[in-house]
């Protein structure tokens, strides 16, 4: 399309050539040609300058819009790269915040884990109760005892008493404070029935109170377990 307006004329100019265009009787066949085929190539030369401004000016458009779309896509990556380095501060502000809550809960950890240590050698009263118990008569305690537990008597009568659990007998005799106590002989965790005797011929009446620690009833400790986990 971009050379037909040439060719064109070059096609008139060849019939220009061929023969007279013009004589004493006017305007000759050839002329008529010649005048046709430079009129084509005069129109196809004005509609192409038209067709090559449009094309032109839409170009000029399409660079214009590429250099607006360029200048917001730099204002955009901008502002993504200023909310990045935001984001970023805020990222290294919450890391350090983890790293001191982390601080902090290691500290917590090792506080509950002495409480924890100190809660499980605790004693705790498993039970206290009044007792009353005639003379050879034997009373038979609602709970368990374990290896390790210790068992305490408060005299208001009577001055002796026999417990009784798993075969064994150890006795509770009033000291001068009107008090005794015992510890239960036995494994790990060991679980026993017991129950109290009067041996006397006086009538008992007091307070028995069991004492223990989780780890006395724990049948996964032992006093050796413990020594060997401080050695490690």
């Amino acid at each position: 399309m971009e050379y037909l307006s040439i060719v064109i004329v070059f096609i008139g100019a060849i019939v220009a050539v061929r023969g007279d265009t013009w004589n004493e009787r006017g305007i000759t066949k050839w002329g008529y040609l010649t005048a046709i085929i430079a009129g084509i190539g005069f129109i196809f030369g004005i509609y192409q300058t038209y067709e090559s401004a449009i094309d032109s000016k839409k170009k000029e458009e399409l660079l214009e819009s590429s250099e607006k779309n360029a200048k917001a896509a730099a204002i955009q990556i901008n502002n993504l790269q200023l909310e990045l380095s935001e984001y970023q501060e805020r990222i290294d502000e919450y890391q350090d915040d983890i790293r001191n809550y982390q601080a902090k809960i290691t500290a917590y950890q090792s506080v509950v884990g002495e409480i924890k240590e100190y809660s499980e050698r605790q004693e705790q009263i498993v039970m206290i109760q009044a007792v009353d118990i005639l003379p050879g008569k034997t009373w038979r305690a609602p709970n368990k005892i374990y290896s390790g537990s210790k068992i305490e008597a408060y005299f208001f009568k009577g001055h002796e008493l026999i417990v009784r659990y798993s075969g064994r007998s150890q006795v509770l005799r009033k000291g001068t404070d009107n008090w005794a106590k015992l510890f239960v002989i036995g494994g790990s965790g060991q679980e026993f029935s017991w129950s109290i005797h009067n041996p006397t011929m006086q009538r008992f009446q007091g307070k028995i109170e069991v004492l223990s620690t989780p780890r006395s009833r724990s049948k996964d400790w032992s006093w050796l377990e413990e020594k060997l986990e401080r050695v490690n």
